[in-house]
């Protein structure tokens, strides 16, 4: 699938070394000597030729199914997820270096300085499976995976998963698969309550957690394609792609209402955000709706009725990507898990045409928007801003929060990346991904390539 030639050297011989890497679709990772590649393509063909260059072998973790969803947590609050070195050590001593000098075992642990998980990365897999890896360096330890169940049996699902979102503050992960089921986990506040013998699994038995206080299962109509849970309620949201959006109690888990809502073109709900929005004098608490075809639409969060008629959408509709509220003091910072306060007014060059105010983020294949939240909601199209893409589509766009810095990032099918300010959605930044391939997915398929993005802009790429 992929080869790389990389320099590395030892300590003991201060020697730089040069590695041959081939990545194999058996999910094995070759690696080769370069220099005795080198001496044996060079001798092959006299009449003594050396032996072939012996390869060192090891078995990517996980690999069994392919990766369907993806969920990056930077610096991870609440540190859930703990790793003792005893971990590291066993982790180490089971699987073998790729590199052949010898790293002394009780060095495994120091030197990456791991206690606790700091960057937390999740994928959900194709078989049903939640997979946690610390990505704390860029070597992706894994530690800890997690099989779904069926809701009678208990046997796996085998369904890929679809959706997945994590608090690290509530040690809650909700998870939802291509069958509309939804599951909400919570775990124990010590996670090596597990059984020794499993220090990297959470298989569930019935009628025991290892790591679980309890798992919760909901059914919907669709594919799951989004999930939300109001940091003030508690309240879940749940989005698929028939276009029902359902709203869970979770504690229950109780169904407290399921929508429908119609359209023309695509009915797959991307995006969920609760908001408090003054309509008319009065604070109320709203859901904001992004379709898969541009459309943006708000409801009553209490009883599930749309506050307007009409949805906001382009003139042209193409396939949406991105919705995300910015508040011009803290919205992007709560969708972020940040306490600071961002004030887009701040050095604003439009900052005496439009007061500080609620924005409206949406990005699609085609173009960004920044809407007037409150317009929106109301069933009026305002726009702010707008940047069209010429060059090529955009196939995934997040939102950066980074000292005092805020900002878009958008990737294109051609590889480039652009870094662009909020509101404004003036470019500040390009860059390109070396060797990045994207395509279109077939209807009811999933992507082959996912990306994520953690709220201070780091990018990991499946």
């Amino acid at each position: 699938m992929d080869m790389e030639i990389i320099s590395s050297s030892s300590e003991q011989s201060k020697q730089k070394q040069d590695f041959f890497f081939l990545l194999g679709k058996s999910g094995h990772v070759y690696a080769y000597d370069d220099g005795q590649i080198e001496r044996y393509l060079l001798q092959y063909q006299s009449r003594s030729p050396p032996s072939l260059p012996k390869e060192i072998m090891v078995k990517i973790p996980f690999f069994d199914s392919s990766v369907t969803v993806v969920k990056f947590i930077a610096d991870n609050p609440s540190y859930m997820l703990s790793s003792t070195d005893e971990d590291y050590m066993l982790l180490a001593k089971s699987s073998p270096s790729l590199l052949p000098f010898e790293t002394k075992q009780k060095d495994v642990s120091q030197s990456h300085g791991f206690a606790k998980v700091r960057n937390l990365f999740i994928t959900g897999h194709s078989d049903g499976a939640i997979n946690f890896w610390d990505v704390s360096c860029p070597i992706f330890i894994p530690i800890l995976s997690v099989k779904q169940q069926s809701e009678n049996d208990f046997s796996l699902s085998g369904v890929p998963l679809t959706a997945l979102y994590f608090d690290g503050n509530s040690r809650v992960l909700v998870s939802g698969d291509q069958s509309g089921m939804v599951r909400i986990y919570k775990f124990k506040s010590e996670l090596h309550a597990m059984d020794n013998s499993m220090p990297f699994s959470g298989i569930m038995k019935k009628g025991n957690s290892h790591i679980f206080h309890s798992v919760k299962v909901i059914k919907v109509n669709g594919s799951i394609l989004s999930l939300n849970i109001s940091q003030t309620s508690r309240h879940l949201a749940i989005g698929s792609d028939k276009g029902y959006v359902s709203l869970v109690d979770i504690e229950g888990p109780t169904v407290l209402y399921q929508k429908h809502f119609d359209s023309e073109i695509c009915t797959g709900i991307i995006s969920m955000q609760f908001e408090t929005c003054n309509l008319h004098g009065f604070d109320k608490n709203v859901l904001v709706v992004g379709t898969k075809d541009s459309s943006v639409l708000a409801v009553d969060c209490d009883s599930g009725n749309m506050l307007s008629t009409n949805a906001v959408h382009p003139n042209k509709p193409s396939r949406a990507h991105f919705m995300q509220i910015l508040d011009g003091q803290d919205a992007l910072a709560r969708g972020a898990n940040i306490s600071n306060g961002i004030d887009f007014s701040k050095g604003s060059p439009a900052e005496n045409v439009i007061p500080k105010q609620l924005f409206l983020l949406l990005c699609s294949e085609k173009a960004a928007y920044v809407y007037s939240l409150i317009h929106a909601v109301q069933g009026v199209k305002k726009v702010l801003y707008k940047k069209k893409f010429n060059s090529s589509s955009c196939c995934w766009a997040s939102t950066f929060y980074s000292g005092s810095d805020v900002g878009l990032i958008l990737l294109f099918t051609s590889g480039k990346i652009e870094v662009r300010s909020l509101p404004e959605l003036s470019l500040l930044k390009e860059t390109s991904i070396r060797g990045f391939t994207y395509s279109m997915p077939k209807p009811n398929s999933l992507s082959d390539t996912l990306v994520c993005s953690s709220w201070d802009g780091e990018l990991v790429m499946v």
